[in-house]
């Protein structure tokens, strides 16, 4: 009987047949050092250490890397577990080896904390560095981390938690993003035996109880579909059967509120063919034989995903109503979903077109600009989760271009990655013809236009409303330029209130505004070379005319401006006493717009006023007064509303109109 080493080094020595000689005497070079080098390690299980370089090679031979990066897995832990130094390794390898090496041992030596993500900034940056100048580095480590994953069951109950828990915040999106799927699932699955063993084994049980049944009726349409396929003429053609894997239907069942009989698509379709024409001549195959479910329908041939994923996918209905998920592909389309990234690597290819690889993959460009940032902005390292871990949708502008953003962007994010004026400008938008707000949240699909106005200007409260890292820092940026944009200031502040603002908010940078002198104009009160930055409190929402006072907000860097009677206002006296507590007074009455209303409907008067109020939202306009009245069997209502700019008014009344024919609307003043 051969033991496990014998048996994994057969598997080794067979699939590096594909090097020619002088690459496969390197690489058994490599094997031959870290065998020497480790030699007497054992791991964990009590196997011996070489177990897993060679394991974590195979992996790699699996996604037909190349041969550097074989011999750099071999040996990639003998930098931090043996007494090797570099010199030793630039011996007998390349430079490129000893960096992929030494890329792979600076992750390694970071924390296995479930915390590295959410809290560890300086870690998270020299993962960044690590991996930014060769990707393969990443790749080596995906490998490394996917063994240690399926041997896990030999660490203490806590660290199999956290180092699960760091698996599936930022080894198995980063799998993700560079197109590795199979990989990618493999680490969502065995996350989630050592996070949720109990809905692991659920869903498991659920899924195999079935499995027959799911097959033959698989199989049954798998018949249809290539007879129908066959009828025109189309040759080489493969369609076979797909599941889904445990953590993908984990995430239905406990986000979208499923059991495990309404998940429809724990199996699926693929159809692998020859050409592009041919993807859609069998999409239009597919539909005539079932009926699609348009909203279903995704064009990743045409859009491809920022990992240059490419596919067709569609949703449809047979005859007992059963709904069938079908991918569509080429089969070159199919190898790179296979490997991702790794595919341009393959079959020992010189790697000559790495900045190809560069300049398509748009997280290779975005880790390249986060390299350049300060990390100790925890915002900074909040907003690169959200936009390289996290998932992406892909929304539309009219004329079809394709945008990228993070799954919980806004529509002024979708503003902002336009460009930023119309960011800076932004009143709302056009989502598929419909009117939003711009703090609506997008769905990947979705045609945007963007609606501006000139007199429209940033606020503080859109720091709240952005996700994306160019929508915040461009808000910011406009901020920072109050002084020079002279921005009309609606606030007054004593010089003695001014100076304590300036000295809460900038604790390195003590001022005293009353010696600096103070000037004012007819708009801006200006103290010394500042202006205090405010924004108006949620709670009580003041309005001019409205006693008010000031609340220094340290984290905000600016005055949150309260109703004096504000019950908030009450409870910071009450335990804090008065010393972030200032005084402000308007300096001139906000200037609005204001229009009246007046609403007819046939509607009753609760779902009548409840479309009103929503319209009112969705034009983010100022609600001030509203009354109805039914008279006749009418619903009348008479309602004055606000706004900064008069071209809301308009996305109002075209939303409202939408709500029914039947409504009158007529203004008043």
């Amino acid at each position: 009987m051969i033991s496990q080493v014998q048996g994994l080094e057969q598997e080794f020595f067979q699939k590096i047949s594909i090097f020619d000689e002088k690459e496969k005497e390197l690489i058994l070079k490599a094997y031959k050092v870290s065998y020497e080098k480790h030699l007497g390690q054992k791991r964990l299980s009590g196997e011996d250490y070489i177990v897993h370089p060679l394991s974590v090679a195979i992996i790699l031979l699996d996604l037909k890397m190349d041969f550097n990066t074989i011999c750099a897995a071999l040996m990639h832990d003998i930098l931090e577990d043996t007494e090797t130094n570099e010199e030793e390794i630039l011996k007998d390898f390349d430079p490129t080896i000893l960096k992929l090496i030494k890329g792979v041992t600076k992750i390694s030596a970071m924390r296995n904390s479930a915390q590295f993500v959410s809290k560890g900034y300086e870690d998270l940056r020299r993962f960044i560095f690590s991996i930014i100048d060769d990707l393969r580095v990443l790749i080596i480590k995906l490998a490394d981390r996917l063994h240690n994953m399926r041997t896990l069951q030999f660490q203490p109950p806590i660290k199999q938690q956290e180092i699960a828990k760091n698996t599936l915040e930022l080894y198995a999106p980063l799998a993700s993003r560079l197109g590795i799927e199979w990989i990618k699932d493999e680490l969502e699955d065995l996350s989630l035996y050592y996070l949720d063993y109990k809905s692991y084994q659920y869903i498991k049980n659920a899924v195999s109880s079935k499995r027959e049944d799911r097959i033959k009726y698989i199989d049954s349409i798998i018949q249809a579909i290539k007879t129908a396929i066959e009828k025109e003429g189309l040759e080489n053609i493969k369609i076979e059967g797909r599941g889904k894997h445990f953590y993908s239907i984990y995430r239905k069942l406990k986000y979208q509120n499923k059991n495990i009989d309404e998940i429809y698509d724990l199996m699926g379709i693929r159809i692998l063919t020859n050409s592009i024409r041919e993807c859609y001549t069998i999409l239009g195959i597919i539909h005539n034989l079932y009926k699609p479910i348009p909203s279903r329908f995704k064009d990743y041939i045409a859009f491809p995903k920022a990992n240059l994923y490419q596919s067709l996918h569609t949703t449809v209905i047979d005859n007992n109503g059963k709904h069938i998920e079908v991918q569509i592909r080429t089969y070159e389309m199919d190898n790179n979903a296979k490997y991702g990234v790794a595919a341009h690597w393959m079959y020992k290819e010189n790697i000559s077109d790495e900045k190809k690889i560069e300049t398509e993959l748009k997280i290779f460009s975005k880790l390249k600009d986060w390299k350049q940032k300060d990390f100790s902005d925890e915002n900074l390292m909040e907003n690169l989760k959200a936009e390289i871990l996290s998932e992406q949708i892909f929304v539309y502008t009219p004329k079809g271009d394709v945008v990228q953003l993070p799954k919980n962007a806004t529509a002024l994010d979708f503003a902002f990655a336009i460009h930023t004026e119309v960011g800076l400008h932004c009143i709302g938008a056009r989502i598929n013809g419909r009117f939003a707000p711009i703090r609506k949240g997008l769905k990947g699909g979705e045609v945007v236009e963007i609606l501006t106005s000139k007199k429209q200007l940033p606020s503080i409260d859109w720091l709240e409303i952005t996700k994306t890292r160019k929508a915040k820092s461009k808000i910011r940026s406009f901020f920072k330029q109050i002084d020079q944009q002279n921005k009309k200031e609606k606030i007054k502040l004593s010089s003695e209130a001014a100076s304590n603002v300036i000295n809460s908010i900038d604790t390195e940078k003590k001022v005293d505004i009353s010696k600096q002198g103070v000037s004012e104009n007819k708009y801006v009160y200006i103290f010394g070379n500042h202006n205090i930055l405010y924004q108006f409190a949620t709670c009580c929402k003041p309005q001019p005319a409205d006693k008010i006072v000031g609340f220094i907000s340290v984290a905000k860097h600016s005055v949150i401006i309260h109703k004096a009677q504000c019950k908030f206002i009450q409870k910071v006296l009450n335990e804090y006493g008065s010393s972030r507590i200032i005084s402000v007074s308007w300096n001139d009455p906000f200037a609005t717009f204001s229009r009246k209303y007046k609403i007819e409907s046939e509607e009753n008067s609760t779902k009548i006023i409840a479309e009103i109020v929503n319209s009112i939202d969705i034009a983010n306009l100022h609600l001030k007064e509203l009354n109805s009245v039914v008279k006749d069997s009418k619903t009348i209502c008479f309602i004055l509303v606000e706004s900064k700019t008069e071209e809301i008014f308009p996305i109002f009344e075209n939303q409202l109109l939408q709500f029914e024919d039947k409504i009158k609307l007529s203004r008043i003043n």
